[in-house]
């Protein structure tokens, strides 16, 4: 199963990239949402689960 956060945060700094890794999330993702970086995220993460599978 893969599980998507909803936090979007606008200006991304290295230290709320550090904090949302510190809090166990993948990744972060910034404003404006890029679609294809979204998808590709997402594609990622879905085959790392069915490799874990």
């Amino acid at each position: 199963m893969v599980e998507i956060g909803g936090g979007t945060i606008s200006f991304l700094r290295r230290k709320d990239v550090e904090r949302c890794l510190a809090a166990g999330m993948d990744g972060p993702s910034s404003k404006p949402l890029d679609t294809a970086k979204r998808t590709a995220a997402v594609s990622r993460y879905i085959r790392a689960g069915r490799a874990r599978a």
